[in-house]
């Protein structure tokens, strides 16, 4: 398993958790900065954590390494997410992301066939939102005879270490400024199959180790 900004934040779980998995034999800490991804393959204290220097914007490269790999997860900037998964196809190994800004997975789609011929899944979007709350939705629509709507909610709180309110400038000003005319919700729209909609941001009671956090409020029929 080859994950591509390997070092970072959400890697920061994700190779953990590779490694406590069954059936892992290799985890490729993958990124441009060799000594990052060498200290934090050594900070896991396993041998199947391996350091692999690569820069995610060099396609040849890239596509060179994922050959050498099964699958490859995503956790680097969303606006890679498309070469990325070109990368992928050409080196006819499966691929997941995080997800990213709609426009971004608008354009993934279109990869969809070229994808097929490749014998590739590419699964996206498995981030927390949408992602963890999709698989939330389909695992509770699975237990029930009919569902007429589900209503997703969706906050964050600082559980330990790190200060509330702290955003990333990058992320906010993309997100921002690639915001279409009417809604926000293409990505729930494709992957939800139905109509997503925004309803509100409120105050939401969350279980007592978050208490009171505001949240947007989602209802897709």
């Amino acid at each position: 398993m080859l994950i591509l900004g390997g070092y970072g934040a959400m890697a920061q779980s994700t190779v953990p958790d590779l490694l406590a998995s069954p059936g892992v034999d290799r985890v490729g800490i993958a990124g441009r900065s060799e000594a990052k991804a060498k200290a934090f393959a050594a900070a896991q204290q396993d041998p199947r954590a391996v350091p692999v220097p690569v820069d995610a914007r060099d396609s040849p490269s890239l596509v060179r390494e994922m050959k050498h790999w099964d699958c490859v997860i995503n956790s680097s900037w969303y606006d890679l997410n498309v070469a990325i998964m070109e990368a992928a196809i050409e080196a006819g190994i499966h691929y997941c992301d995080l997800g990213g800004l709609y426009h971004q997975t608008l354009r993934q789609l279109k990869l969809d066939g070229r994808a097929k011929d490749a014998g590739v899944t590419c699964v996206l979007g498995i981030g927390s939102t949408p992602g963890t709350m999709n698989v939330m939705g389909a695992y509770g629509a699975s237990k029930l005879d009919k569902v007429h709507k589900v209503l997703l909610r969706s906050s964050g709180a600082v559980v330990s270490g790190g200060e509330p309110g702290i955003f990333v400038p990058s992320t906010t000003i993309s997100s921002r400024l690639a915001r279409p005319r009417r809604t926000i919700v293409s990505i729930v729209c494709r992957n939800a199959g139905g109509k997503a909609t925004m309803k509100s941001i409120s105050w939401t009671p969350f279980p007592i180790v978050f208490g009171m956090v505001t949240s947007s409020e989602w209802i897709v029929y």
